[in-house]
């Protein structure tokens, strides 16, 4: 519980909950030590597979958020429910309870998410978007990278920044809401991301509801509209927002 942090009021309806937490937290450092009082044996195997500490930590912090939220949705103790997978590896539990419930995971950088909804599909992911690749030495040429999943009006969006940070910043927030989208219909790499482009509108700080019309260079909150195969969905609602200056989360529902 000292570890998550919750956003209850961002424009989201009463029957979803997103909650994140930060990997860095010592607390997590001293679960880590002591699995035996958190996990089974099974979960913390999976745990220790992982070589890095980080990965660990958000392995562990992931697992922690499934259960918490779980728990606090239904009442149940851990024994009574069952955390699994679907072939394309979207977590779902196994209860009796309301079938329609559903929640998604994601980490990037140092922080981890979950997003749970009571009757529609969901899907979250984080991007820290400090993230560069070696070798490369401008955001046109990193973009280059991905030109096979964004649609050219993407693109042209995102170039068309006036800066190296707000092209990055850019095409993480497009970057994260694709992700968010295939994980909410739980088709991960089985979905051309081509085949959905958005268009987004950037608010320039968490306190401010006035869009701006192109992204600040640390955006902070704001949406999107999605056309998926040629076709506007408004039955599909996107949101984004920082969870620090370098770290942003994006929700499909």
């Amino acid at each position: 519980q000292h570890l998550l942090t919750q956003f209850w009021n961002l424009g989201v309806d009463s029957k979803m909950l997103m909650w994140y937490v930060n990997a860095e937290d010592e607390m997590c450092s001293s679960i880590l030590k002591n699995l035996d009082d958190f996990v089974s044996s099974n979960e913390k195997e999976t745990i220790e597979k992982y070589c890095f500490q980080v990965d660990r930590r958000r392995s562990l912090l992931s697992l922690l958020l499934q259960k918490a939220i779980i728990r606090q949705q239904f009442q149940l103790s851990d024994n009574n429910f069952v955390i699994q997978r679907t072939r394309e590896n979207k977590p779902f539990v196994v209860m009796k309870a309301n079938k329609y419930w559903n929640f998604n995971v994601s980490h990037h950088g140092k922080y981890v998410c979950i997003v749970s909804h009571s009757d529609q599909l969901v899907g979250t992911d984080i991007v820290d978007m400090s993230t560069r690749s070696n070798g490369i030495n401008s955001a046109a040429e990193f973009i280059e990278i991905f030109k096979d999943q964004l649609t050219p009006n993407e693109t042209l969006h995102i170039l068309s920044e006036p800066d190296e940070v707000s092209r990055y910043s850019a095409f993480f927030i497009h970057w994260a809401l694709k992700e968010s989208y295939i994980k909410a219909i739980g088709l991960g790499l089985g979905f051309n991301l081509k085949e959905i482009e958005f268009s987004v509108t950037v608010m320039t700080r968490h306190d401010d509801s006035t869009p701006s019309s192109s992204s600040s260079s640390t955006p902070s909150s704001g949406f999107a509209t999605a056309t998926i195969q040629g076709v506007p969905r408004s039955d599909w609602r996107f949101d984004f927002f920082s969870l620090d200056h370098n770290h942003l989360m994006a929700v499909a529902r």
